[in-house]
């Protein structure tokens, strides 16, 4: 089904103030299930609307209604007079409503009131998780029935790490003078451990250690902290990842202690991508240190036992420190000496993607 999720009151606001006679349009198909475009919520949606007009002292008709489906002939019938006797239509439907109604009333402009967010199912009453994005391009029948770009960790197939070829789906590995199978796990968006221990049970067999990553591509998520915790307590080898994007160097100590208290012994140092990329791009990053920096935090806590403030750490973290490494970005001239720098640093093991292409591969000598 549909998933889609209500514009801001504010943005529909300042879409549809500037017209005196308005129908509120709700849709009774996927957008009503996911309790966001029904008849229901454009009735909701209507009053709220009503209010800031009084509010402005502006003054609007409006008018609301509903029917099966915006996106098919038959059901307009009912409430054709209505979208031509008024000056602007506001839609609850998905995007695909939106656009069905504008060019079927292409004299009345037409506004959505949600944004299509995915296509979901439903897990329980009020709880969809997305399974497709609609890529016009099928893999299901190869890759077990687990879409590898809706539900890989990044949403990308071909991601700008690079470390996919000829379409295979992007799984990490270890580098630690030995090669070692890891599988990537992304949090889930909501606080259900289920989530978590449901991917744990279904690779635990088939890899070495299973790595958690932290709020990948800025989105938020369950904490890759917490979620390590779970897959230790159920006898599995988690890796930390951690990024200084969000912490200062108080916060990356105080984590860093965190997951030792509960032995979790492998932590992945990384940047983070930044924050324009997910769902919250004002927020503010910090970067109070780099990648290489925290590697040098990691080593100085575990092996000095102290501080980067200089005082005596009560049972020192014993952490393995690793890196990221893409060596398959461009410049490629700068991934080895970046690759140099990392292990310079600290770094004890390294983790790409798998390695498809041997002949771009082979200058890294890994």
């Amino acid at each position: 089904m549909i998933v889609g999720e209500q514009k801001p009151l504010e943005e529909i606001w300042g879409t549809v103030s500037g017209h005196r006679k308005i129908l509120v349009l709700g849709c009774n198909s996927c957008v009503a299930v996911c309790h966001q475009g029904g008849t229901k919520q454009a009735e909701i949606l209507t009053a709220l609307l009503r209010m800031q007009a009084t509010q402005d002292g502006t003054d609007i008709q409006f008018e609301v209604n509903g029917i099966e489906r915006q996106c098919e002939h038959d059901f307009f019938t009912p409430v054709t007079d209505a979208v031509k006797g008024s000056d602007a239509v506001l839609s609850l439907a998905c995007g695909v409503g939106v656009q069905f109604m504008a060019e079927k009333f292409h004299t009345t402009p037409v506004y959505p009131a949600l944004n299509t967010t995915f296509l979901g199912a439903v897990e329980r009453p009020g709880y969809f998780t997305e399974k497709c994005q609609a890529c016009g391009n099928c893999l299901l029948a190869t890759t077990g029935g687990i879409c590898p770009i809706a539900r890989c960790a990044k949403r990308l197939l071909n991601g700008p790490c690079g470390g996919v070829n000829k379409g295979k789906c992007e799984i990490n590995i270890l580098a630690a003078g030995h090669l070692a199978v890891t599988s990537e796990c992304g949090p889930p968006r909501g606080s259900d451990p289920e989530v978590i221990k449901k991917k744990a049970e279904l690779i635990k067999d088939y890899v070495d250690a299973i790595n958690v990553t932290d709020n990948q591509t800025s989105v938020t998520r369950l904490s890759s902290l917490a979620a390590c915790i779970h897959l230790k307590l159920m006898g599995v080898e988690p890796v930390l990842q951690m990024v200084t994007r969000d912490r200062n160097r108080i916060a990356l100590q105080s984590d860093i202690l965190g997951a030792a208290s509960f032995d979790i012994n492998n932590i992945l140092c990384l940047s983070g991508d930044h924050q324009v990329f997910g769902d919250c791009p004002g927020g503010q990053n910090v970067f109070d240190l780099d990648s290489m920096q925290l590697l040098q935090t990691v080593r100085h806590m575990r092996d000095n036992g102290k501080f980067l403030g200089g005082d005596e750490i009560n049972r020192p973290p014993r952490m393995f420190a690793g890196a990221a490494a893409n060596p398959f970005a461009e410049p490629f001239k700068i991934r080895v000496p970046r690759l140099a720098k990392k292990i310079a640093a600290g770094a004890e093991f390294i983790q790409t993607q798998c390695i498809y292409n041997l002949d771009r591969m082979s200058p890294m000598k890994l």
